[in-house]
């Protein structure tokens, strides 16, 4: 298992090709269409385009509303539903894809989407039965106590011993864990793969191997053999959408050829054959996506996500690097880069002690200052700081924190507006472009 398969070879993106981008993070999805060599927005989105490229014809995000239980006996003790979590967030991906292609159609009149990238926040774990349907979730920010193992590298096996503890029944009838990314991307796919996906040899082990699934005396039938990221997960699932939105996921030719039978309707035909719908391939957890979709591949560059949480994001030269002593390892994560030879250093700055906006400017200052002194020793004249997420909107608080940045060490701030980074990570792996070296300039 800890050789993953490289991807298989699928075919290059012509100007009648779009990407669906999809991100699903803690409070929200992000849903986009971009289309190599496409230069006009929707009219009727009014959304924003790809400020780099100008690729996306549009761009929606929806609030994630969980499913929640309640106890019969005290219904003000509502918690999230863990055993419907991954199928209600499914369905409501599916209803923004809907709202998307809804919103662009005079857009892609001319375009069929060719291919679906998913990012999703993790570590998550699904469980699912033999069927495909998931039994059980456990997300990144589970409210009950997971025990580290020792010995243990990854995030994902001490999530799934505490489920066997926890809900033996639900475990007996498990076939399947799977990241919470694969499982939603396989979900939307003919045919439902069960594969674990990595970005290289490296993380492998921080989502499992066979050494510490033996260790932790799991099953290992329950563990599929892993893939690399970008691979192949299947063939879109047409079933999944309204029947007048099935045809943007089919060839033109194919759509052309049954539009004009029932042009009225609005019905059209498509064919369940699996090279005739869009391909969805294996995407990454949201902030390795925001790392490529922000191109921060190299030293100078740091990658600034806001969301549910803030994260200052920077990379090192070379694979050793441990926890510093200042931090505690919920407060930065040092764990391997998108390029292999890199390692990706991320500081959490915790939300409980941000009450202002001053508190916020004064804590990334702290973390900015450290990547300066500490992790790069001052040797870099300048940085480029690449913001994603709601911060990178608010036009007073970006100027006051440049000015704070710039007095530790001179940076330029690029406000990443949407879509948002993750998404652009996305279609980068669409592009195939993510193991190419003009990727990581």
């Amino acid at each position: 298992m800890s050789n993953i398969t490289p991807p298989p070879h699928h075919y290059i993106h012509t100007a009648k090709d779009a990407i669906l981008a999809i991100d699903i993070g803690t409070s929200y999805i992000k849903v986009a269409v971009f289309s190599p060599k496409h230069h006009t927005a929707s009219q009727n989105s009014n959304q924003e385009v790809d400020h780099a490229n100008n690729d996306c014809i549009v761009y929606k995000t929806a609030k994630i509303i969980y499913p929640m239980t309640s106890d019969t006996k005290n219904a003000q003790s509502a918690s999230i539903d863990y055993v419907h979590y991954a199928s209600s967030i499914r369905i409501q991906t599916i209803t923004l894809i809907e709202q998307v292609i809804d919103s662009c159609k005079q857009d892609m009149q001319h375009v069929c989407i060719t291919t679906i990238v998913i990012s999703t926040h993790g570590p998550s774990t699904v469980a699912v039965d033999a069927t495909f349907t998931p039994l059980y979730t456990i997300p990144w920010d589970y409210p009950h106590t997971i025990t580290a193992q020792p010995q243990c590298h990854s995030y994902f096996l001490p999530q799934i011993v505490h489920f066997m503890h926890a809900h033996p029944s639900l475990y007996k009838r498990t076939a399947h864990f799977l990241s919470f990314g694969d499982y939603l991307s396989a979900s939307l796919t003919i045919e439902k793969p069960t594969y674990s996906s990595s970005i290289h040899d490296a993380f492998t082990k921080y989502i499992w191997d066979s050494r510490e699934i033996q260790l932790l005396k799991l099953d290992m039938r329950r563990f599929s053999p892993t893939v690399v990221t970008g691979s192949l997960c299947g063939h879109f699932d047409v079933t999944c959408i309204r029947d007048d939105l099935r045809a943007y996921f089919l060839p033109l030719s194919v759509r052309s050829k049954h539009r004009t039978s029932d042009q009225q309707k609005h019905q059209i035909e498509y064919s369940t054959e699996n090279a005739q719908t869009s391909q969805v391939l294996y995407g990454m957890l949201d902030y390795l996506s925001a790392l490529l979709g922000t191109r921060s591949t190299i030293p100078q560059r740091l990658c600034l996500r806001t969301g549910s949480s803030v994260v200052l994001n920077a990379c090192k030269d070379g694979t050793h690097w441990e926890v510093h002593p200042d931090y505690t390892p919920q407060a930065m994560f040092v764990l391997p880069h998108i390029v292999p030879t890199l390692t990706n250093v991320g500081i959490r700055i915790p939300q409980d002690t941000i009450n202002t906006r001053q508190d916020l400017i004064r804590a990334i200052s702290n973390s900015y200052r450290f990547i300066v002194e500490t992790l790069h020793g001052g040797y870099i004249n300048e940085y480029d700081i690449c913001m994603s997420g709601g911060i990178a909107q608010d036009k007073k608080f970006v100027p006051a924190l440049t000015e704070a940045l710039y007095a530790i060490h001179p940076c330029k701030l690029l406000e990443f507006t949407p879509p948002y980074a993750e998404l652009h990570g996305s279609y980068a792996i669409a592009q195939r472009r993510t193991l190419s070296s003009s990727l990581f300039a």
